[in-house]
């Protein structure tokens, strides 16, 4: 997916770190290979900058100094990253490279795994639990690398942050020093940023977008559109090869426009008439249901095939508690779940006791 990458990269220090960090240049880091921001060791960026210059121009140097500098938090102690040896900086890059593929874990990727920050190729040895090596590749599917925007533009507390980075036109800015007050200051080196995503001036209703190319992943593209109450994440994986390079945008066009199109908004919940349940050992021998109204609208086409699934036991034991859950409304799409509805009880039900069977021969008996 080469720099395509870079939007987990980019949500994830959103989310873990804070954008005014001062973060150190390691050398491991400023040996990143082009296209980079040239930073060299000892040098000093606020985060929020660096993400800029990785979302816009790609710099994977800078992708690289992100990585670390939530490594070294993740591994505590407040290491800078310029004091990292070689070696610690990779064990830092991989902390931060294993918090990506939780986080794929999370959103719902299946066939993911991320070993670099920007996209560059690469293959992770690992051993299994039996002592096999096994190698796992720098990889993803076109599906997976859709849901991962989905989850930086629509899902993540961060969206706002990250909209406002990936649509940035172009961005300034510079290194930083501390004066003799020990107070950070900006420093002699200043840097330039212009945002490479074409497609944002293509197409109305452009949202968001990072391009990505490697000699064996091609051109590659993730992006999102937002018109007419309809948003769209898509992604293109080996979109071509050189000279191929605009194949991405012609690609990217028809998929939107086909979405566009063919899907329209839907509201799927569907109203259920509930039974009443029985209830064993209980004052009352049934209790009612109640299902909650909900919205569940999505995007969906004419091809789209929904359908529920109701969930209830045969019966209750007593005690009965008012409002719990005691079964489940599904709704599939495409034979996929989507969603679930829980069912509660409408009221309460006590247990049968001694004291309850004596009251209630006592009101038969005496007037």
């Amino acid at each position: 997916m080469a720099s395509t990458t870079k939007i987990m990269t980019c949500i994830l220090a959103l989310e873990q770190a804070d954008p005014e960090d001062y973060v150190s240049v390691s050398s491991y880091a400023a040996g990143m290979p082009k296209v980079h921001l040239g930073a060299r060791k000892g040098q000093v960026f606020q985060l929020k900058d660096l993400l800029y210059s990785l979302m816009l121009e790609s710099h994977n140097d800078s992708a690289a100094i992100i990585a670390e500098h939530i490594g070294n938090m993740l591994a505590g102690g407040g290491k800078r990253s310029v004091d990292n040896t070689e070696e610690e900086s990779k064990e830092a890059v991989l902390r931060f490279a294993a918090l990506m593929n939780n986080k794929a874990e999370e959103i719902g990727c299946e066939d993911t795994f991320f070993v670099t920050p920007n996209g560059l190729d690469a293959i992770l040895t690992l051993t299994d639990g039996e002592g096999n090596t096994v190698e796992r590749q720098h990889s993803t599917t076109a599906a997976d690398l859709a849901k991962i925007m989905r989850y930086c533009v629509t899902q993540s507390p961060e969206k706002e942050a990250f909209l406002e980075i990936t649509r940035t036109p172009s961005y300034t800015f510079t290194d930083y020093m501390l004066d003799e007050k020990n107070q950070w200051r900006q420093g002699g080196n200043s840097y330039s940023c212009v945002n490479h995503n074409a497609f944002l001036n293509m197409m109305e209703g452009a949202l968001s977008g990072k391009t990505g190319f490697t000699s064996k992943a091609g051109y590659c593209y993730v992006g999102a559109l937002s018109r007419d109450g309809k948003t769209f994440a898509i992604a293109l994986l080996a979109c071509g090869w050189p000279n191929n390079k605009s194949w991405k945008w012609h690609d990217a066009s028809l998929l939107y426009e086909y979405g566009l199109s063919h899907y329209e908004k839907q509201d799927i919940y569907q109203p259920q008439q509930l039974p009443q349940l029985s209830v064993t050992e209980g004052v009352e021998e049934s209790v009612s249901l109640f299902l909650a109204r909900e919205e569940l609208t999505l995007l969906l086409s004419p091809e789209d095939a929904i359908r529920t699934h109701l969930e209830l036991p045969e019966s209750l034991q007593a005690p009965v508690e008012a409002g719990t859950t005691v079964g489940w409304q599904s709704y599939y799409v495409n034979d996929i779940l989507y969603a679930q509805l829980p069912i509660t009880t409408r009221s309460a039900v006590d247990i049968i006791t001694y004291r309850y069977c004596l009251e209630q021969i006592l009101k038969e008996f005496l007037p």
